[in-house]
């Protein structure tokens, strides 16, 4: 059986013993379960709504999660730094670093308040997987429905 584990949302082939591989928990456990719950695919350019990702309540609050990757020109081999063009090579490479920024920023109440976590992400796609409501992945399916 194919399902999205409750204790650690991952969605996995439950085997005959019904143990999560991901986290050897028992789908027959209710016990740190959240039914609630689950992983969700948020875009960077998602329009999110104004309820919580974690308890699906109405808010203003906005969190921000973020990951910063910076780029820098190949240098050449470290011996090279033991020219004076190699030295030189390697202090305007480092100025020449380039910093890119992935942003998300999430409705958050104050109840619920804590730094996002991310379960997974790709930066070249502007996308991360985080833990949300189920009732609030419902409301971001019907904005990306309605604004394709």
């Amino acid at each position: 059986m194919i399902a999205d584990c409750p204790h650690c949302f991952t969605r996995v082939y439950f085997p005959p013993s019904g143990l999560c591989p991901s986290c050897g928990a028992s789908i027959h456990s209710s016990q740190g379960a959240d039914y609630t719950k689950t992983n969700f695919l948020i875009y960077e350019s998602d329009s999110l709504p104004a309820y919580c990702y974690l308890c699906d309540k109405p808010t203003q609050r906005v969190v921000h999660w973020h990951h910063v990757v910076t780029h820098t020109p190949q240098s050449h081999s470290f011996l090279s730094y033991f020219s004076l063009k190699g030295l030189l090579t390697a202090l305007l490479n480092k100025a020449a670093e380039v910093e890119e920024r992935m942003t998300i920023q999430l409705p958050q109440c104050e109840a619920c308040n804590s730094k996002p976590e991310v379960s997974h992400f790709e930066f070249e796609k502007r996308e991360a997987t985080f833990v949300v409501h189920k009732q609030f992945a419902g409301r971001v399916r019907v904005l990306r429905r309605r604004s394709q």
